[in-house]
């Protein structure tokens, strides 16, 4: 897998050296870990969890593979902050993406053959699993019901004026309001389908 070094900065060879011992360990750890529990020593499996979940519900298309942040803390990977979601529920060009009831964190590979290998072996893992149902069903479903039936309406006020600047702009002719109800539709289609794999097992 292929990182770029965000912090520090101007990275000389001895940090790159330790941030390259410390991606060595998190890959090592997760693709090769025999015990599954674990895989505590190794990353933070809450913030682990909450970006696989995130990237997933919003079926973010780079999932696992681009634009994933992570940072090391007291010898820990941490997932996060969640960034770039341009291409994400469904808003992008490909069946696999368009569809709500498409799997997209347990991807080996990418549509553009980007691997995302870190995810795939997490979705392997009994222990990270288990976590990622239990902060899905307790935190994120409550959370996606509040967005579906409320927030959503609210950030399409929002952003009403620079949907309509931007169709000026670009000289298209869009339904912001349709896009908006695409939307709400994907996410209550795309909450139906996971919880039915994540919670009830099907």
């Amino acid at each position: 897998t292929a990182y770029r070094i965000h912090a520090p900065v101007n990275a000389n060879e001895y940090d790159k050296n330790r941030i390259l011992n410390e991606l060595e360990s998190l890959e090592n750890g997760i693709l090769q870990i025999d015990d599954e529990a674990a895989l505590e020593n190794v990353i933070d499996v809450d913030s682990w969890a909450l970006k696989y979940i995130v990237d997933d519900i919003f079926a973010n298309s780079d999932a696992g593979a681009r634009s994933h942040f992570i940072y090391f803390l007291q010898g820990k990977a941490y997932a996060g902050p969640v960034w770039d979601y341009d291409l994400s529920m469904g808003n992008r060009n490909a069946w696999q993406f368009e569809s709500p009831r498409a799997y997209l964190t347990e991807r080996l590979v990418v549509s553009d053959g980007f691997y995302c290998q870190l995810y795939h072996a997490l979705s392997q893992n009994s222990v990270f699993m288990n976590r990622v149902a239990e902060i899905y069903e307790t935190e994120i479903v409550p959370l996606m019901e509040e967005l579906i039936t409320e927030q959503v309406d609210c950030y399409a006020i929002q952003v009403l004026q620079a949907g309509a600047a931007d169709q000026h702009r670009w000289n298209v002719s869009q339904d912001v309001m349709g896009e908006v109800d695409k939307i709400r539709k994907f996410l209550q289609e795309r909450v139906v389908f996971r919880s039915s794999i994540w919670l009830e097992k099907k």
